[in-house]
């Protein structure tokens, strides 16, 4: 909801910048999100957490016995923090309406 906010007041910036110019605007009806897609995009992103928690751990092992850079590994802990919000967002997802 936060980052809706702030689109709408970038947006508003910007049209201020040009106010001699008229900008057509639309906004697109809400609807309700498919609760089977949902349901399979969660499933889908739960099994990627998986996986990536499993190459992650091998990235700890790799990176103790020497075979892998610190950097290496916060890019895998990054993905795994990737993978998670976004499942976070298909579970807010669920009970509201998506633009």
């Amino acid at each position: 909801m936060e980052e809706k906010i702030n689109i709408k007041n970038a947006c508003s910036k910007f049209v201020k910048l040009f106010k001699s110019i008229h900008f057509n605007t639309t906004t697109l009806p809400k609807r309700k999100a498919d609760p089977e897609l949902l349901r399979d995009s969660e499933a889908h992103i739960e099994r990627m957490i998986a996986a990536q928690k499993k190459k992650l751990s091998k990235a700890y092992k790799s990176h103790r016995a020497g075979k892998m850079s610190r950097e290496e590994v916060i890019d895998h802990e990054f993905r795994l923090f990737e993978l998670e919000d976004e499942l976070k967002k298909i579970q807010e997802e669920g009970g509201e309406e998506i633009d």
